[in-house]
């Protein structure tokens, strides 16, 4: 599946080798700052009485995604303890079997732990100097979800932040320093009080993206609004959109990061084990919110302003958000799409038209003000051959993907 396994998860979280060596014998450094991979590999080597090099210690310094992290620290796991002569010879096949489980794409970080390796021993050998880290920072930083800061929890401290605030004459970055806290405390703390804090133009914004992704739709740009139109939130105090996922599903929020083509970073958040990322765009926000996707989607929702050409890849996009399907046999398969009442309606009208569908009842939801649309048998087949049609593997989400597949399979169904 293309999808972390907990193993590389547990790497990537909790690195062991994680670190840097203090007069290191030997570094060697991969890697394009570009594409957004770099390793460092640092090496301790100690000789024997004969004469030859023993990796005594090792250590890894990152910037990358998941499993460039987690390869590092496997490949630092395997050259451990090896001489020279044995550490030349590992190779990707090695790391890729310590690792756990990557996505196919993702296993040219395996090589790119191969290569870091034997950049550091043909350095050693030859007594090359180390190269300088382009970088510091790393592509994931980890949190909680908890953002309250203590720093305010001062009732006097906080009164002075809003005096200091609302004379509209300082950044954030000039509160941060004064109350000596961090960036996000005085967001927070602001966000809370309703404050708005103005930019001075002393400072660039921080992250990036293609504001202009969602104003002409295509077939990438329909799949993410599908998306979003499920399982994404829009904010229009700081015109943002914040999609958050189960940490299983991170490889999915890469993809999106690369499809708006965006440097945010993406947030591990360990107390419910999910992953999240934001991006504050004016653009985004309003190409999105006059496509009918907006604040509150989830009782506001009724249609969405999409090319009928693109419809399919959009709901299967809404498929991959707010979907399922299950069943043990072909009679009693079972396809859900939970949201809006008149988004569903929307949706089945859709098909009904398109695919020729009949009609079923949407059913409510237990405590809960979302509806369910359903189908069953082979229609639950019939949308998915319909949504998967012509998709790609940036435009979908792969375990549900493979379920389709299995269950195509299982129940073979030829597409009219």
């Amino acid at each position: 599946m293309e999808e972390y396994d907990k193993k590389v998860i547990r790497r990537f979280l909790k690195p062991k080798f994680s670190g840097e060596i203090k007069n290191p014998s030997a570094v060697g450094q991969v890697g394009n700052a570009a594409c957004g991979d770099i390793m460092r590999i640092f090496l301790k080597i100690q000789k024997n009485k004969k004469g030859k090099g023993k990796i005594k210690d090792i250590k890894f310094k990152t910037m990358g995604c998941v499993a460039a992290i987690a390869s590092s620290d496997a490949l630092c796991e395997v050259a451990k303890g090896k001489t020279i002569e044995d550490a030349k010879k590992i190779n990707k096949n090695d790391i890729l079997k310590v690792v756990g489980k990557l996505p196919a794409i993702k296993y040219h970080c395996s090589l790119l732990g191969e290569e870091a390796l034997q950049n550091a021993i043909s350095n050693y050998e030859n007594n090359s100097p180390p190269v300088k880290m382009p970088y510091k920072s790393k592509q994931y930083y980890l949190t909680s979800n908890n953002n309250n800061s203590k720093t305010f929890q001062d009732g006097e401290k906080l009164k002075e932040l809003k005096t200091l605030a609302a004379t509209q004459k300082y950044s954030v970055n000039n509160l941060s320093k004064k109350f000596n806290c961090g960036r996000g405390a005085i967001f927070y703390a602001l966000y809370n009080q309703k404050i708005i804090i103005p930019n001075l133009g002393k400072f660039k914004k921080s992250t990036s993206c293609n504001d202009d992704f969602f104003d002409k739709i295509d077939p990438t740009s329909a799949y993410w609004a599908g998306f979003i139109a499920a399982d994404g939130n829009l904010f229009a105090k700081d015109k943002s959109l914040s999609i958050g996922l189960a940490l299983r599903d991170l490889n999915h929020l890469e993809k999106f990061k690369r499809a708006v083509g965006s440097n945010a970073k993406i947030s591990i958040i360990l107390s419910n084990n999910s992953a999240r990322i934001t991006i504050r765009s004016h653009n985004i926000f309003e190409a999105l919110y006059n496509r009918g996707i907006r604040p509150n989607k989830s009782l506001t929702i009724q249609s969405v302003n999409i090319p009928e050409k693109l419809i399919a890849p959009f709901l299967r996009g809404v498929y991959d958000g707010d979907g399922s399907i299950s069943g043990s046999d072909r009679k009693h398969l079972q396809l859900c799409i939970v949201g809006n009442k008149p988004f569903l309606i929307w949706i089945q009208n859709f098909l009904v038209k398109k695919i020729d569908l009949n009609k079923t009842k949407i059913y409510s939801l237990s405590r809960c003000k979302a509806r369910r649309l359903q189908y069953t048998g082979i229609q639950s087949l019939k949308i998915l051959d319909f949504i998967y049609k012509n998709s790609t593997s940036k435009t979908r989400l792969q375990r549900k993907y493979e379920k389709y597949l299995y269950l195509k399979n299982k129940y073979p169904y030829k597409l009219q």
